[in-house]
């Protein structure tokens, strides 16, 4: 049975981190916001689902992936500032963007041309910066292309 720990809201994950709440799940992971304590910043904190903790070619994938995001340094590649593991499995620190997904968005109805242009030409220069460090993403998708919200807009488009 793989380890389970308590990421309740409240919670303390590797005496740094402050578990406020769940924030997304995907199929490598389940997504908190939390605080870091010693700088009291919101981050990211993706965990790896519990079920595919005991594989050790998935975990090692889940370490690589934290790996290969934090080397390429790109503007709409999401910079992975730590790893670790607690009693409950690895875990990948990120910070906390503000906004949706790409499918969220195109949920809200079409795009202006010039806004969906502007969204690929990023897509498209992260995934080059991505391929020029020898780095395939996997899964590319509208759910896993993450849209941030401009100041207080909650408009994305």
């Amino acid at each position: 049975m793989p380890p389970v720990s308590n990421r309740a809201p409240g919670s303390v994950i590797a005496g740094k981190f402050k578990i406020e709440e769940v924030v997304g799940r995907g199929g490598m992971g389940t997504v908190y916001r939390a605080i870091q304590l010693d700088i009291e910043r919101q981050v990211a904190i993706k965990f790896l689902h519990p079920e595919m903790q005991e594989d050790p070619v998935v975990v090692e994938r889940f370490y690589r992936e934290a790996h290969s995001a934090g080397t390429i340094g790109h503007d709409n590649i999401c910079e992975v500032t730590e790893v670790g593991a607690d009693a409950g499995g690895p875990f990948l620190v990120m910070p906390l963007l503000r906004g949706a997904s790409l499918a969220a968005v195109i949920k809200r109805g079409s795009l202006p041309i010039e806004r969906a242009s502007d969204i690929l030409r990023q897509t498209l220069s992260a995934l080059q910066a991505a391929h020029g460090r020898r780095i395939i993403h996997r899964d590319l998708k509208p759910d896993n292309i993450f849209i941030t919200r401009v100041g207080d807009r909650d408009d994305f488009v």
